[in-house]
């Protein structure tokens, strides 16, 4: 009777103590008695009668595996667990012991109870499948593929498997937050919208800022914002009209993370405070300064008067200095009458008046004398000062007298403005003379460039002189430069 090699599962005649297969070689223990052998042993190189030849047996050995399941498409929500059976069968002629692996995406989820087992030649044995994915975003919603694979721990390279989808559901969820809540600066300031998105599927959002006032301008990306799993950020700009002193002025704005059909919308509260471009104590002190001096005038002659100091006054520098008169003496009375005075011509008579010529028209007015000319390159966020032909950074060093602002919260809006108290009328295509811009209507106008009427602006600058501007055109990939010629007139 052939014995069974618990360890390898191989079959071995039953006069041997060891495992006939040579990747085993077991002690074969045996219960009861062995069999006999005659005194003498078989003459070398001939099989003994009635006893199966060993390596005619080997040769009958074979190993084979399969691997079934009982479903292969599953579902599941993510928070909660499926299962399925898998059947691992030996088709072999030795006892197996196989262990199971799942690879996939959907294997990250997936354990095996039991994850080993024993399988007799030619039957069966069981193990329960079980995924589970979380309910976070480590789980996306969709198909996720797997295969679960039997690996013999006995037979190097004796495996086999199945494969099978699971279908993970989808759940949404929505949270935003704006960071900084409060920003102040004297032109534009960045505020971060902050959207996680707790779902396990891509939301698409769309971003709107409004002030009650509508007295700030925002710059949100325009349509939907695709927002995958996790946390991204959206960066939107506020800018407030400056103004040039004053207090400063807190505007109060909201915005509004509106996603698809299914979540409500998230409102989120902020505000922008705007400071001027000088601080209130800058006009106050000036003006105390002038006070003072008008002071200084008016008290300090009366002090001297109440001194006893009376004003001198000089003569002027091309008089003569004064003699005293000669002294007085008699004359001597004459001996003879005197002669008598030679008579002078009369007067020539004058001409009758001649007729006035007929009246001529008044030459026309000479213009006046040009002050400064030239052209400038203004970059966007900085000023140009038609007086002094310079350009100024409103952003960092704020300097003296600047006259025309080039702003524009997107490349699309780009806008001059007049500061410091400088005014501003477009003019038209032809270029105007100075009396027509005096006549124009200046005001604190911001005008769109792409609104214009025309190439020539009418100007009148912080020190009062008329300008005429022509716009050159606005240069840079994304249009950040503003060329502009001028002529700048003497009051």
């Amino acid at each position: 009777m052939p014995i069974i090699c618990r360890q390898c599962g191989w079959q071995s005649p039953d006069d041997v103590q060891f495992c006939v297969n040579k990747a085993c070689g077991s002690y074969l223990e045996w219960e009861g008695q062995r069999p006999q052998h005659p005194p003498h042993g078989p003459v070398a190189g001939e099989q003994r009668p009635g006893l199966p030849d060993p390596r005619a047996d080997i040769a009958q050995q074979r190993v084979g595996v399969r691997v079934a399941m009982a479903e292969r498409s599953l579902e599941v929500e993510p928070g909660s667990s499926v299962t399925t059976t898998v059947t691992v069968r030996n088709s072999g002629t030795q006892v197996e012991n196989f262990r199971l692996v799942v690879h996939g995406p959907a294997g990250a989820w997936a354990t095996t109870e039991p994850e080993a087992v024993s399988v007799y030649p030619d039957t069966e044995a069981e193990s329960t499948l079980r995924f589970a994915p979380p309910h976070s975003d480590a789980a996306p919603a969709g198909q996720a593929w797997y295969a679960v694979r039997a690996i013999s721990t006995l037979h190097p390279g004796l495996e086999a498997g199945a494969d099978g989808t699971l279908a993970v559901g989808a759940f949404r969820g929505l949270e935003a937050e704006l960071a900084p809540r409060t920003t102040r600066g004297r032109f534009r300031t960045v505020h971060s919208v902050r959207v996680t998105n707790q779902g396990n599927v891509t939301e698409p959002v769309a971003l709107d800022a409004s002030d009650a006032e509508e007295l700030l301008r925002f710059a949100v990306p325009g349509g939907e914002v695709p927002i995958n799993p996790g946390t991204a950020q959206v960066d939107m700009t506020v800018r407030a009209r400056w103004r040039l002193v004053g207090r400063p002025r807190t505007y109060p704005f909201q915005v509004v993370v509106t996603p698809r059909e299914g979540l409500a919308p998230l409102r989120l509260d902020g505000s922008r405070e705007a400071v001027p471009l000088f601080a209130r104590w800058v006009p106050i002190a000036a003006a105390a300064v002038v006070l003072l001096v008008a002071l200084a005038s008016l008290v300090l002659p009366r002090l001297q008067l109440a001194a006893g100091r009376e004003p001198q006054v000089l003569p002027p520098a091309s008089a003569a200095p004064s003699l005293p008169p000669p002294p007085q003496t008699a004359a001597p009375e004459p001996s003879q009458p005197p002669e008598p005075a030679p008579q002078e011509d009369p007067p020539p008579v004058a001409p009758p008046d001649e007729p006035a010529p007929p009246d001529e028209p008044p030459p026309p007015p000479l213009p006046p004398p040009v002050h400064e000319e030239g052209q400038l390159q203004i970059p966007l966020g900085h000023a140009g000062d038609l007086d002094e032909r310079t350009v100024i950074d409103m952003g960092s060093v704020i300097g003296a007298g600047p006259d025309l602002f080039f702003s524009g919260d997107s490349e699309a809006e780009r806008f001059i403005e007049p500061v410091d108290g400088a005014l501003l009328s477009a003019a038209g295509a032809e270029k105007p003379s100075p009396e027509q811009c005096a006549d124009a209507p200046l005001a604190e106008a911001l005008i769109p460039i792409e609104a214009l009427a025309g190439p020539f602006l009418c100007v009148r600058t912080d020190e009062q002189r008329l300008s005429v501007v022509r716009i050159d055109k606005v240069s840079g990939p994304n249009a950040e430069t503003l060329e502009i010629s001028f002529t700048t007139y003497e009051n």
